[in-house]
């Protein structure tokens, strides 16, 4: 280092590091640079503010709205509009926002296009997708495999293992597999179901699996036949994630056939044998797996199952009904329909009855979807509770123009329960302000106020699972609900 005081040194600043230049996207862009406030780590063991960092997300700290509304604009104005400054995983036709499913599809994203460009592969690339059915679970990995397919190298083939009913089934899968191998094509074969029963035997087809997984072979009668270079996943069919299927190895889950030659019964055991596991061959195909992804459904309460349910419909309008569309790339949508659609309780068979619910309707050649163009309720009957969604159109018109002031109230009741709370001596526990959620509403941050409102504009579907709703008018002072209405 030289010694500033020598004069003969010339000082300069030190470079200016480009960050602008490293986010620069190839097709040059601008890019979408800015700063966001990282949570501090807890210093105490206040629950509430470990789950807040546990949980944190660039998402809540941009964002302006509710989900619900958040949600409803995704429909009707497309993801990169509404969300130019939060992480957005793009794979072809599949998009998603939830980072635990961006960082699963970027790993296997990465595992495909490197085996893709390794010309010494001699045996498949094998991949394993978990989810609840109806969830989508063979489409986003195969956009992964086609946004890298720029050649048209990748064939898809789907084989439906719990239809096969002899390992022949198998091995004619295996031979149309290596087929297209033999004319350049790199197959990319989904064994939905894999989990199924073979017989009597739970997990029946797994050991033969195993010698095509790790040699990339499979044998037809006295003959080996070389499979060649092919991406294998594997869809579960009987647990939603990758972990319930590896503990299958240790827990009393899996029911079996206890058969002899006289009499065939049914039993549950609480715990597979060392004989059991090592027959059913599980470790050893878990063994061979390169890489997993767990696929989330559309059913359940959570913010990220509101956003996934818009780009699902968004989606499937841009590709069947694009006269909903106008010129500025907007959906022409009912308010009621849109919020019925985001905010039904449950959808029985997941993304395929949204996309059901969608075909029903009478939506070819029309400019705006209104309720009247939505399948009679025998039909949505099919797919969702029909009085539910029926009701969630009616009801949301009278909810929007009250969501803040039920919101406010809902903050404040919160508020004076947390501040009458005290300890054994008979001291408050919080003062106003100890918390960020303990402010008066004009003084609370949008993110505890967006947390008010998610709860107001949870209350039609709450109440419609109660057999319940609401309508304008002056409240009746003598209704209670019943024990059995209230969580």
């Amino acid at each position: 280092m030289q010694d500033p005081s020598d004069k003969s040194c010339t000082l300069t600043r030190p470079p200016e590091y480009p960050f602008k230049e490293i986010f620069q996207t190839k097709e040059g862009k601008t890019p979408a640079v800015f700063d966001v406030a990282l949570p501090e780590l807890p210093a105490t063991r206040d629950s509430e503010k470990i789950s807040a960092f546990r949980s944190w997300r660039i998402l809540d700290s941009k964002r302006q709205k509710v989900f619900i509304d958040l949600a409803a604009e995704v429909v009707r104005h497309g993801v990169e509009k509404v969300f130019t400054h939060v992480p957005l995983g793009r794979f072809g036709e599949f998009v998603t926002l939830d980072p635990r499913e961006i960082e699963s599809y970027r790993a296997i994203r990465n595992l495909i296009k490197e085996f893709l460009n390794n010309p010494k592969t001699g045996r498949p690339l094998c991949l394993g997708v978990f989810g609840p059915p109806g969830g989508g679970k063979s489409f986003g990995v195969a956009e992964v495999a086609r946004s890298l397919d720029r050649e048209g190298r990748i064939a898809k083939l789907d084989f439906n293992v719990s239809q096969w009913t002899t390992v022949d089934h198998l091995v004619s899968a295996l031979h149309r597999v290596r087929d297209y191998g033999l004319l350049g094509k790199v197959p990319l074969v989904f064994f939905d179901e894999f989990d199924t029963r073979f017989g009597a035997q739970p997990l029946g087809w797994l050991k033969y699996f195993l010698a095509p997984m790790q040699d990339g072979v499979f044998a037809d009668g006295p003959f080996t036949h070389e499979i060649g270079k092919a991406i294998f996943v594997f869809a579960g069919g009987t647990v939603d994630r990758f972990e319930q299927f590896r503990a299958k190895t240790k827990t009393a889950e899996i029911e079996i056939d206890l058969v002899s030659t006289k009499t065939a019964a049914k039993g549950r055991i609480d715990q597979l044998s060392a004989e059991e596991i090592r027959s059913v061959k599980l470790p050893d195909f878990v063994s061979r797996l390169r890489g997993h992804v767990d696929v989330f459904g559309i059913n359940g309460p959570s913010d990220t199952n509101l956003l996934r349910r818009a780009l699902i419909l968004r989606s499937n309008i841009e590709k069947k009904f694009p006269t909903l569309i106008d010129a500025s790339g907007a959906v022409r949508i009912d308010d009621g329909v849109l919020r019925a659609f985001l905010q039904v309780p449950e959808y029985y068979h997941g993304a395929r009855s949204l996309q059901a619910i969608l075909d029903m309707s009478h939506l070819v050649g029309r400019t705006h979807f209104d309720p009247s163009l939505l399948p009679p309720l025998h039909h949505l009957n099919l797919h969702v509770n029909g009085n539910e969604f029926m009701n969630l159109i009616q009801h949301q018109q009278i909810l929007g123009a009250k969501l803040d002031e039920i919101a406010r109230e809902i903050h404040e009741l919160y508020l004076k329960e947390e501040l009458a709370k005290k300890d054994d001596s008979g001291k408050p526990i919080y003062q106003m302000g100890d918390r960020p959620s303990l402010y008066h509403w004009d003084d609370l941050s949008d993110l505890y106020k967006n947390s008010s409102r998610e709860q107001a504009a949870s209350y039609p579907t709450l109440l419609a699972a109660a057999g319940c709703g609401f309508t304008e008018g002056d409240p009746d002072p003598g209704f209670k609900f019943s024990d059995a209405e209230i969580e």
